[in-house]
């Protein structure tokens, strides 16, 4: 079982080491039960382009969009670069039905914080599915931005830096902790990331000694609304390059800067519903 979730933790850092690479959200992809299923009213979703745009400029919609009528759900992508000063939106070319438990569900979102100690960057990450109403999804990002680009995520990231990044041209980490036991891990990189395990759907902890990775942290929260399997939670994971620096105590250091609230009740749902959901999650970088 650890094998299987190994392979998965490297896929998911794959992912995220990349400057870019959006994949195509979506809940019910894999659903074989579920895949024909259709909202029953119809509402205006935006298709099939994206495009940049710089912090105080307009936030019009390119006329090469494309804008249709769907009984389905409307997706959007946006990576808000806030070291750079301008978000990039990414709209699908077709969507599908957000039902979950035989329940319809009006929207679901996943927000992500990220920071990149090394190259000092800071960006924030939202994935939004929803239907309830016409262009809900661009809506949605149209209210949600101003609080996102005002926010103050600089004090956050210099307090974040000195429990996970050394600046040092030279590595000092010989130790990292894996199952909670230090191990060797000379010149290499400690990580951390708490996750739902695929079998028990409860929260678990995973510490691994890395070959190379960037200093990072990514933390935020998977939100269902309304929500009838109970599957919103709180995610983290953080690459360091400190001796020993995905510790237990370091964890805890860590979530209280960044108010983790260990939110996850997971424990109401049918896995042969739920797993369309796990595989979305787990395998972002190859949607």
């Amino acid at each position: 079982m650890w094998a299987n979730r190994c392979c998965i933790l490297i896929a998911f850092i794959l992912f995220w080491t990349q400057e870019f690479s959006y994949a195509k959200w979506s809940i019910d992809k894999f659903s074989p039960s579920k895949s024909n299923y259709r909202q029953v009213e119809g509402h205006l979703c935006i298709f099939d382009c994206g495009f940049t745009i710089p912090f105080g400029a307009p936030m019009l919609i390119p006329t090469n969009c494309r804008q249709e009528s769907t009984t389905n759900a409307c997706e959007i992508d946006v990576k808000i670069e806030l070291s750079l000063n301008y978000t990039i939106f990414t709209f699908p070319q077709n969507n599908m039905s957000l039902i979950i438990n035989d329940e319809p569900i009006d929207s679901y979102s996943i927000e992500l914080v990220d920071f990149y100690f090394a190259e000092k960057l800071i960006a924030y990450s939202l994935a939004y599915k929803c239907s309830h109403g016409d262009q809900c999804e661009w809506d949605y990002v149209q209210n949600k931005l101003p609080t996102i680009i005002n926010q103050d995520y600089q004090t956050l990231f210099d307090s974040l830096s000195p429990l996970i990044y050394n600046d040092k041209p030279e590595s000092n980490v010989t130790h990292c902790y894996s199952l909670d036991e230090p191990v060797d891990c000379q010149s290499g990189v400690c990580d951390f990331i708490q996750t739902l395990d695929p079998e028990t759907f409860q929260l678990v902890n995973i510490r691994e000694c890395l070959v190379f990775n960037d200093p990072k942290i990514i933390f935020g929260q998977y939100r269902i609304s309304p929500d009838p399997v109970n599957f919103t939670h709180d995610y983290l994971y953080f690459a360091c390059n400190i001796n020993e620096c995905n510790s237990h105590a370091n964890e805890l250091a860590i979530k209280s800067l960044i108010n983790f609230t260990y939110q996850s009740s997971v424990s109401t749902i049918y896995k042969h519903y739920v797993y369309p959901i796990l595989t979305f999650y787990f395998i972002l970088s190859s949607l």
